[in-house]
């Protein structure tokens, strides 16, 4: 069992990253743990699908550089997986209060989701690695990313669940998220198009 960890990240977040790098070494066997840091990139959906590229772990976590993962998030999501479940973390606030136990997507957060409960996205994705070969690439986006790899994997039969021991801190990096914002409704529009389209590929569970 290993993991396969991207981390995209851009000038100006190199403690955020610093950070959120310790703490996945803290958190998962060096064994088990590949650390994929991917610099530079316009967003995060480019991001992930080159990090995404180098891994070589039974699963794959697209993370972000300022998520710091709790001890014991790793075993929860493979326990998701395990059962054939696409996990959506339990996201707290540097303050420890919750953030976010699954989500609506489109920034719909849920807070009150009882364990495995199921919701419409995951906005840190956690999944088999073979699943990837079917699901991605991701959409070249930043907001909405999240929503459209759930996406895949509900049309897959996967279904996305709430997982409480998948836990994570966001600490909320704002350095860089100016540009981001300028271009959400451009992602927001390239999202939209992607699921209207007439037909969607069923990606084998």
């Amino acid at each position: 069992m290993s993991v396969s960890v991207v981390i995209p990240t851009i000038r100006g977040r190199e403690a955020l990253c610093e950070r959120t790098v310790a703490a996945f070494r803290a958190t998962v066997p060096a064994d088990d743990l590949q650390l994929i840091v991917v610099r530079e990139r316009p967003n995060i959906g480019r991001a992930w699908n080159d990090g995404a590229q180098s891994a070589d772990g039974d699963h794959l976590m697209l993370a972000a550089d300022d998520v710091v993962p709790h001890p014991g998030w790793y075993d929860a999501a493979v326990q998701a997986t395990d059962r054939g479940c696409y996990p959506a973390p339990l996201i707290e606030k540097v303050d420890g209060s919750v953030l976010a136990t699954g989500s609506m997507g489109g920034g719909w957060l849920l807070t009150g989701c009882a364990d495995w409960a199921p919701v419409a996205s995951s906005q840190f994705p956690f999944l088999k690695r073979y699943w990837w070969r079917e699901m991605g690439p991701c959409l070249d986006i930043h907001y909405f990313a999240d929503d459209y790899l759930a996406a895949r994997a509900r049309a897959a039969g996967i279904t996305v669940a709430y997982r409480s021991g998948y836990r994570l801190t966001h600490l909320e990096g704002t350095e860089g998220r100016d540009e981001m914002v300028r271009n959400s409704m451009t992602d927001r529009l390239t999202f939209e198009q992607a699921m209207c389209q007439p037909t969607w590929e069923q990606v084998p569970a």
